[in-house]
């Protein structure tokens, strides 16, 4: 798997990670679902913006 695939995979584990302790931590209780609806929401933004920013823009076609 290359660093391309890899990159939102850790950032979704460890952010989703984070959210859950922070949810706890301050509520004391776990919302599971809504913990992994803001993660995916926050990843997918980050790509969008680090793939805008980017210099080199690939598209899937070839």
């Amino acid at each position: 798997m290359s660093f391309t695939y890899k990159r939102p995979l850790i950032f979704i584990v460890l952010l989703y990670i984070v959210l859950i302790a922070f949810n706890y931590a301050n509520h004391n209780q776990f919302n599971w679902f809504e913990n992994l609806i803001k993660t995916l929401f926050i990843v997918v933004f980050f790509e969008i913006m680090m793939w805008l920013f980017s210099s080199k823009k690939t598209t899937s076609r070839k």
